[in-house]
């Protein structure tokens, strides 16, 4: 299984797959209440129980338009270990589909490791956060 996803992932299959998900997007609903329900289990649900569900709706709906709320859900989900093959398969799925969610997910990951490492908000030594300059990062960490 591992193998044969690397393959699938391989940038000219991916090449490949993402031009044929272009071509046949009109085909492909474009139901907000499935889309929502959708996202609502990648963050809430994301696991083995619900994998086979999440991916047929993934080769199901046309999801250009919430590819940013897809990441954000990947990211907030609660993976148990058990859970982590079923969310590689979903990323795997939304990878091979959509270019901007490997971008915004990769643009994502740093934040969350740093995060997940117990520094506050996701930032090294007390560098600027989003909106801060760097005058305000240097009176946040005097003070």
């Amino acid at each position: 299984a591992r193998a044969a996803l690397r393959l699938q992932n391989a940038p000219a299959a991916v090449r490949v797959s993402r031009a044929e998900h272009e071509a046949g997007l009109k085909k492909l609903k474009s139901d907000l209440k499935r889309t929502t329900a959708l996202i609502k289990k990648v963050k809430t649900a994301l696991g083995e129980d619900q994998r086979e569900i999440i991916l047929r709706d993934i080769s199901a709906l046309n999801l250009t338009m919430f590819v940013s709320e897809l990441v954000q859900g990947v990211i907030e989900a609660k993976l148990k270990p058990a859970d982590v093959p079923a969310a590689v398969q979903v990323c795997s799925a939304l990878h091979q589909r959509y270019g901007a969610f490997t971008t915004g997910l990769m643009a994502a990951l740093p934040g969350i490791l740093l995060d997940k490492g117990g520094r506050e908000g996701g930032r090294e030594g007390g560098g600027p956060a989003a909106g801060e300059d760097a005058k305000e990062a240097g009176r946040r960490k005097r003070q």
